[in-house]
Protein backbone atom coordinates (compact mmCIF):
# COMPACT_ATOMS: atom_id res chain seq x y z
CA UNK A 1 0.00 0.00 0.00
CA UNK A 2 2.59 2.32 -0.37
CA UNK A 3 2.17 2.69 -4.45
CA UNK A 4 -1.16 2.01 -6.35
CA UNK A 5 -1.28 2.33 -9.92
CA UNK A 6 -4.22 3.12 -11.39
CA UNK A 7 -5.69 3.89 -14.74
CA UNK A 8 -8.86 3.43 -17.58
CA UNK A 9 -7.54 0.46 -19.90
CA UNK A 10 -9.28 2.34 -23.11
CA UNK A 11 -12.63 2.25 -23.75
CA UNK A 12 -14.38 -0.68 -25.96
CA UNK A 13 -18.14 -1.57 -26.70
CA UNK A 14 -19.68 -5.01 -25.21
CA UNK A 15 -21.33 -7.24 -27.39
CA UNK A 16 -24.67 -5.27 -27.34
CA UNK A 17 -22.81 -1.86 -28.28
CA UNK A 18 -22.86 -0.46 -24.95
CA UNK A 19 -19.70 1.60 -24.24
CA UNK A 20 -17.59 1.07 -21.07
CA UNK A 21 -14.52 2.39 -19.80
CA UNK A 22 -12.66 -0.54 -17.42
CA UNK A 23 -10.91 1.51 -14.29
CA UNK A 24 -7.83 -0.60 -13.01
CA UNK A 25 -6.33 -0.20 -9.67
CA UNK A 26 -3.49 -2.28 -8.63
CA UNK A 27 -0.84 -2.75 -5.79
CA UNK A 28 2.20 -2.06 -7.29
CA UNK A 29 4.67 -4.15 -4.77
CA UNK A 30 2.49 -7.06 -4.73
CA UNK A 31 1.36 -6.82 -8.16
CA UNK A 32 -2.50 -7.56 -6.69
CA UNK A 33 -4.88 -6.23 -8.57
CA UNK A 34 -7.25 -4.59 -6.36
CA UNK A 35 -10.13 -3.67 -8.81
CA UNK A 36 -11.71 -3.34 -12.02
CA UNK A 37 -14.68 -1.15 -12.22
CA UNK A 38 -16.43 -1.20 -15.32
CA UNK A 39 -18.23 2.06 -15.81
CA UNK A 40 -20.23 3.83 -18.78
CA UNK A 41 -18.01 6.58 -18.28
CA UNK A 42 -14.65 7.80 -17.35
CA UNK A 43 -15.71 10.88 -15.83
CA UNK A 44 -15.28 12.57 -11.84
CA UNK A 45 -18.77 10.82 -10.70
CA UNK A 46 -18.34 7.64 -11.63
CA UNK A 47 -14.50 7.50 -10.55
CA UNK A 48 -14.96 9.02 -6.98
CA UNK A 49 -17.30 6.48 -6.39
CA UNK A 50 -15.27 3.81 -7.35
CA UNK A 51 -12.90 4.85 -5.37
CA UNK A 52 -15.25 4.90 -2.22
CA UNK A 53 -15.45 1.55 -2.45
CA UNK A 54 -12.26 0.58 -3.20
CA UNK A 55 -10.94 2.48 0.35
CA UNK A 56 -13.45 1.23 2.60
CA UNK A 57 -12.70 -2.12 1.37
CA UNK A 58 -8.86 -1.95 1.33
CA UNK A 59 -8.23 1.21 2.96
CA UNK A 60 -5.35 4.12 1.72
CA UNK A 61 -2.49 3.65 -0.22
CA UNK A 62 0.62 6.03 1.13
CA UNK A 63 0.46 7.16 -2.95
CA UNK A 64 -1.46 6.89 -6.31
CA UNK A 65 0.31 6.63 -9.42
CA UNK A 66 -1.27 7.82 -12.93
CA UNK A 67 -1.54 9.65 -16.02
CA UNK A 68 -2.42 13.44 -16.37
CA UNK A 69 -5.58 12.58 -17.94
CA UNK A 70 -8.82 13.32 -17.02
CA UNK A 71 -10.03 12.68 -14.23
CA UNK A 72 -6.97 12.15 -13.04
CA UNK A 73 -4.90 14.95 -13.77
CA UNK A 74 -5.48 18.05 -16.13
CA UNK A 75 -3.82 20.62 -17.71
CA UNK A 76 -4.51 23.10 -15.12
CA UNK A 77 -2.38 24.63 -12.14
CA UNK A 78 -0.44 21.66 -10.79
CA UNK A 79 -2.18 19.29 -12.78
CA UNK A 80 -4.91 18.75 -10.20
CA UNK A 81 -8.44 17.58 -10.43
CA UNK A 82 -11.18 17.51 -8.36
CA UNK A 83 -10.39 13.64 -8.04
CA UNK A 84 -6.65 14.22 -7.05
CA UNK A 85 -7.87 16.97 -5.17
CA UNK A 86 -9.62 14.86 -3.08
CA UNK A 87 -6.97 12.06 -2.51
CA UNK A 88 -4.59 14.97 -1.30
CA UNK A 89 -7.17 15.68 1.34
CA UNK A 90 -7.05 12.19 2.50
CA UNK A 91 -3.49 12.16 2.64
CA UNK A 92 -2.76 10.48 -0.28
CA UNK A 93 0.08 11.79 -2.37
CA UNK A 94 -0.69 11.61 -6.26
CA UNK A 95 2.12 11.26 -8.28
CA UNK A 96 1.59 11.75 -12.09
CA UNK A 97 3.67 9.78 -14.99
CA UNK A 98 5.40 12.42 -17.60
CA UNK A 99 3.29 12.94 -19.90
CA UNK A 100 2.92 11.03 -23.22
CA UNK A 101 5.31 8.17 -21.09
CA UNK A 102 2.85 5.22 -20.73
CA UNK A 103 6.10 3.42 -19.47
CA UNK A 104 6.39 5.17 -16.28
CA UNK A 105 3.78 2.96 -15.20
CA UNK A 106 4.71 0.13 -17.38
CA UNK A 107 3.70 -2.45 -15.38
CA UNK A 108 0.34 -1.04 -14.74
CA UNK A 109 0.19 -1.27 -19.09
CA UNK A 110 1.28 -4.84 -18.73
CA UNK A 111 -1.84 -6.03 -16.28
CA UNK A 112 -3.79 -3.91 -19.10
CA UNK A 113 -2.52 -6.23 -22.16
CA UNK A 114 -3.52 -9.41 -20.10
CA UNK A 115 -6.60 -7.73 -19.43
CA UNK A 116 -7.44 -7.14 -22.82
CA UNK A 117 -6.25 -10.01 -24.83
CA UNK A 118 -8.06 -12.14 -22.03
CA UNK A 119 -11.00 -10.52 -21.50
CA UNK A 120 -11.80 -7.80 -23.99
CA UNK A 121 -11.18 -10.04 -27.42
CA UNK A 122 -13.90 -10.32 -27.74
CA UNK A 123 -15.89 -8.36 -25.07
CA UNK A 124 -19.21 -9.82 -22.96
CA UNK A 125 -22.21 -9.57 -24.62
CA UNK A 126 -23.69 -7.03 -22.10
CA UNK A 127 -22.60 -4.55 -19.56
CA UNK A 128 -23.34 -6.82 -16.46
CA UNK A 129 -21.62 -10.14 -18.15
CA UNK A 130 -18.65 -8.03 -18.33
CA UNK A 131 -18.41 -6.52 -15.09
CA UNK A 132 -18.56 -10.35 -14.18
CA UNK A 133 -16.21 -11.75 -16.36
CA UNK A 134 -13.88 -8.85 -15.08
CA UNK A 135 -14.68 -9.89 -11.75
CA UNK A 136 -13.75 -13.50 -12.41
CA UNK A 137 -10.59 -12.69 -14.22
CA UNK A 138 -9.38 -10.54 -11.40
CA UNK A 139 -9.82 -13.54 -8.74
CA UNK A 140 -7.88 -15.50 -11.13
CA UNK A 141 -4.88 -12.90 -11.88
CA UNK A 142 -4.58 -12.24 -7.83
CA UNK A 143 -5.15 -16.33 -6.81
CA UNK A 144 -3.82 -18.60 -9.32
CA UNK A 145 -1.13 -16.65 -11.64
CA UNK A 146 2.08 -16.75 -9.64
CA UNK A 147 4.49 -13.93 -11.13
CA UNK A 148 8.36 -14.03 -11.76
CA UNK A 149 9.01 -11.21 -9.69
CA UNK A 150 7.36 -12.51 -6.96
CA UNK A 151 9.46 -15.40 -6.80
CA UNK A 152 6.36 -17.76 -8.41
CA UNK A 153 3.90 -16.66 -5.28
CA UNK A 154 0.39 -15.40 -6.37
CA UNK A 155 -0.25 -11.63 -5.37
CA UNK A 156 -3.07 -12.92 -2.76
CA UNK A 157 0.15 -14.18 -0.72
CA UNK A 158 1.47 -11.05 -0.50
CA UNK A 159 -0.88 -8.29 -0.33
CA UNK A 160 -2.80 -6.77 3.34
CA UNK A 161 -4.99 -4.32 3.32
CA UNK A 162 -3.80 -0.91 4.38
CA UNK A 163 -3.93 -0.26 8.10
CA UNK A 164 -4.72 3.51 7.32
CA UNK A 165 -8.78 3.76 7.16
CA UNK A 166 -10.76 5.54 4.77
CA UNK A 167 -12.12 8.02 7.23
CA UNK A 168 -16.11 9.03 7.58
CA UNK A 169 -15.63 12.67 7.64
CA UNK A 170 -13.33 15.22 5.63
CA UNK A 171 -12.30 18.40 7.58
CA UNK A 172 -12.27 21.72 5.94
CA UNK A 173 -9.26 23.08 4.10
CA UNK A 174 -7.62 25.34 6.88
CA UNK A 175 -5.77 28.46 5.20
CA UNK A 176 -3.25 30.38 6.95
CA UNK A 177 -5.01 34.51 7.86
CA UNK A 178 -4.98 36.55 5.21
CA UNK A 179 -4.55 34.14 2.36
CA UNK A 180 -7.29 34.67 -0.43
CA UNK A 181 -9.33 31.78 -1.50
CA UNK A 182 -9.93 31.46 -5.15
CA UNK A 183 -11.83 28.66 -6.91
Amino acid sequence: NDLWTVDFKGWFQTGDGCRVHPLTVRDLHSRYGLWIGVLSRSNFEQTHREFVKIFKRYGLPRRIRCDNGSPFGSGGPCGLTRLSLWWIRLGIEVEFITPGRPGENGAHEQFHRVYKEEIAKPPAGTVTAQKRRSARWLKRYNEERPHEALKMKVPAQIYRPSKRRFPTKLEPWKYPDGWVRRR
